[in-house]
This record gives C-alpha cells, structure tokens and sequence, in this order.
C-alpha cells in the first residue's frame, strides 16, 4: 500500500524566539513578523511538529491540509526584534522592480543563496541577475549595520563594491542619506569593467502612522522560523518506508545535502488561535519567505523586418510552447504559442497544406534555460547558427542565429536571441 504525501522543503537560516503573553493570537504574530521581514507578507502561520525518523509512513496522523517540512536546523537564534520606532532610520533598497525597505533590521546581510547554501541573505541579488551571473558574485557580499545610531557597510567577500565613487573595503563605512551601490566581479573571476549589480541604498526615516506597536510580554516561549520554500510535491510512499528512507531518496534526487534535516507535520492555524492553545517545545511556527527571482526573457529579433521582435518571459515551472506560422494569412484560428507569420520573407507557396507547427521551444525551470527542437515532420529545416536542429532539443543562447528553411543559407525566417532580465 502507498500514501500520498504533500512534502515541502525548506530552507531555514534564522529563528526568532520570544517570550509573549499567553493571549497573543497567531494572526497578530504573523502581522508582526510581517512588518519586520521584507520578505514576508504572510496573514497567519503554520505550527510544525517533529516527527521521529524513524516513523513509518503508515504511522503518520495526517490530516485534511496537513503537509510534510523537510527542513534544517537554523543556522543562527536571535530574540524577535523590537519594532522600529518613530523616528528611527532604517535601510531601504532599490533596483528596477525590486523595492525592498528592511524596517526593523539592525545587521543586513546582502547576497545569494542556492539549494546548497543554507544562509539566507537579508537581500537576495537573485531577484536582480540570472542564474549564470551569479558565480561572478560572492554569496555573502556586503554587510550594512547598525552601531551606536550610525549605518555602516562593510564588504564581506571578494566581490568588488563601490558606494558612489568609493571602493569599499573590509573597514566599515559610514553610509550617508543616499548612495548608489555598484558590484563588480571579484579579481579571481572574468575581467569585466561593468557592473553585474546596481542599486540605490538611501537611509529613510519610521513616521508616527509607520510604527508599529509591540507584542505583549508573558511567559510563552515561542520559536518562529522563516524559510524558503521549495515546491509542494505529492509523493507516492510506501507505508512501509521510514522518513529517513523518504529524506535519503530526495537528496539523491534533487542533489541536495539532507543528511542533517528533519521532518516535521504543519499545518495552517486559524488566526483567533491564541498562543497557549499551540505552543510546545517540540514545534516551532513557519512562515514563508517570498524570494523573488528576476525573472529571464527570451528575446527573439527579427533579423530581416526592423522593429519585429518576440519576447517569451520565463515562468516557475517548466513550459513548451510551439511555434510556426499560419498557413493562411487571413487565419484567425492558428493554434500556435507563437505565430513567426509577420517574419516570413516569401509566402512558402509549396508548403500550401504544411502543418503550422515548424518547433518547438522549451523552458527548464531548474536550470533556468530555453532549447528549441525540430517538430517530427521535418517539413521546413530549423537551424540554429549553422547547425541544423533534430527532434533533440538544443540549448538556445545569447547571440544564436535560428533560422527556419529548406537550407540555412536561404531562410524563411531568421531570428537573433538575445536573453535578459526583468
């Protein structure tokens, strides 16, 4: 007999701990926590209860809504921070779409983390680069404090950092109201004279209608741990495996370092739900960190008609899309993701019955790249550069040539990719 299983891995680096009155609902915390955490916008919380490795699948209570936690243990434990008062200044930073204000936080970390890298930065530069930049810059980049009512930052890894027309070193530097933050690669990497970062760092100040109230004190002892959430999977179990069996196969599979993980129960709380109603000492409350990643556009130019161009946006989750051209001008029933129609240079008069679909392009969410392979058919040639595509997919890069055709010196169509962020 198997079990499905709703499992979820999970990324912590931090917990916050606190001492609260007994009263203090599950909603108000999460509204709290929210207001501290630029990453969190969360309106209630999930209580997380360990489960022995050792437990069989059959054994596990699961309820309606119940998932499984894989997580790690935090790396750090702070006391939950005191709200930001009226007139007190905290670090806001901007760049493009990302607007993150860290209202509440005394120590910002600024940097990247991967499946393999527990600590979660304050500020993650995923949100402004793509995944092959990121090698480029250190994973713990720059640190900006607070000491004795003075910001500093101070520059943490081998990622070169300028603020302004300053080259930051390993000394802390008093930050002013405004600056602009420039990261280059380090000396060790590929020589580049632009920089793979920027963003506005400005220092802003808490209004009256901005503060926010502080939780009753009391007696409970409460653990709250943010983290990133892998996708939910639904496993199929047998009931006879144990969950160290179940961890074991998911790090094989997902290439993960588990071994030190473990396994809880969650699940949604009501928001009325007051604290001493759930607290124990072997759960701790969740709550999801909202990573936001830049998001990468296939951008495909059309190399003979000026102005033409096609951009595909990439997504969470792997996509396939096809792509041709009607066999009709006037057709308003194609079927086709993306119609090349407008690129045609001829109308291909001796493919009058050819089907419109000519390839197909393919998005991988896990290694964040597009390839392009041939339809079965082999009615019209599709080549990228010099090189013919077959029913294997072919990675599809920046300044590729795709061309569609009976030979790929005299295309249909020709278009040029070009890959970028938004």
């Amino acid at each position: 007999m198997t079990r499905q299983l709703p499992t979820t891995i999970i990324t912590t680096s931090y917990a916050y701990t606190a001492r609260l009155h007994r009263s203090v609902t599950v909603g108000a915390l999460a509204q709290y926590v929210s207001q501290l955490e630029a990453n969190v916008n969360a309106g209630t919380l999930e209580i997380a209860r360990a489960l022995p490795l050792d437990m069989r699948v059959q054994a596990i209570n699961m309820q309606a809504g119940d998932r499984l936690l894989i997580a790690n243990d935090p790396i750090k434990t702070s006391n939950l921070a005191l709200p930001p008062r009226a007139g007190e200044q905290f670090v806001r930073i901007e760049a493009g779409a990302m607007d993150v204000r860290l209202r509440g936080k005394r120590n910002i970390t600024v940097g990247w983390s991967d499946k393999n890298h527990l600590a979660v930065p304050d500020v993650d530069l995923r949100g402004l680069v793509t995944p092959e930049t990121l090698p480029y810059l250190a994973q713990d980049c720059l640190r900006i404090k607070l000491e004795k009512d003075t910001w500093y930052a101070q520059r943490m890894g081998d990622t070169r950092i300028m603020i302004d027309e300053l080259d930051l070193m390993t000394l802390p530097v008093p930050l002013n109201p405004n600056q602009r933050v420039r990261l280059y690669s380090s000396e060790h990497s590929r020589g580049r004279a632009y920089p793979l970062v920027e963003f506005n760092l400005s220092l802003e100040t808490i209004d009256a209608q901005e503060a926010v109230a502080p939780l009753p004190s009391g007696d409970m002892l409460v653990s709250v741990q943010p983290g990133i959430e892998g996708q939910t999977r639904f496993l199929n179990a047998s009931e006879r495996l144990t969950l160290r069996q179940i961890i074991a196969a998911l790090a094989q599979y997902d290439s993960l370092a588990l071994s030190n993980a473990s396994v809880y129960i969650a699940h949604v709380l009501p928001l009325d739900t007051a604290l001493h109603q759930i607290v124990n000492e072997d759960a701790f409350l969740h709550v999801p960190l909202e990573t936001r990643y830049a998001r990468r556009v296939l951008q495909l130019q059309d190399i003979y008609h000026s102005g033409q161009v096609y951009n595909i946006r990439s997504g969470r989750s792997d996509t396939r899309m096809n792509l041709g051209w009607r066999t009709v001008a006037e057709a308003n029933t194609s079927q086709l993701d993306l119609d090349l129609y407008p690129s045609l240079n001829m109308p291909p008069s001796y493919y009058p019955n050819a089907s419109e679909v000519k390839a197909y392009l393919n998005y991988s969410a896990f290694a964040e790249t597009w390839s392009i392979n041939a339809e079965d058919t082999g009615q019209v040639g599709v080549f990228i550069n010099n090189m013919q595509v077959g029913h294997l997919p072919i990675r599809v890069a920046t300044g590729d040539v795709i061309s569609f055709g009976s030979n790929v010196a005299n295309p249909f169509v020709r278009l040029k990719a070009d890959i970028n962020v938004e």
